[in-house]
């Protein structure tokens, strides 16, 4: 659970930071830069341990968390609900 809280904190700070440099501007761009960056894991699994279709299932799963927040971003939303959404398809990930 301090993980998560810890993770989210993270990607809250590291969005808002990019939002808000941008927001400060006095040109205001349509189109700001913004970055966004999960965290893939607490743990330890073994590449060996790993089949080819459980790793692809990471990997699915990371890019959809990406592409959630990501689209709450490019839609014009706030930092908080992209760092929301990516952790809730994270958290309830198998």
């Amino acid at each position: 659970m301090k993980k998560t809280y810890l993770l989210l904190s993270f990607l809250t700070i590291l969005l808002w930071s990019c939002q808000e440099s941008t927001v400060n501007q006095s040109n205001m761009k349509q189109n700001a830069a913004y970055g966004i960056v999960i965290h893939g894991g607490a743990g330890t699994i073994l590449k060996e341990n790993m089949t080819d279709s459980t790793e692809k299932a990471y990997q699915n799963k990371l890019e959809e968390a990406l592409k959630a927040g990501n689209d709450i971003l490019k839609n014009g939303g706030s930092s908080m609900d992209a760092v929301e959404a990516a952790i809730i398809i994270m958290e309830n990930s198998p």
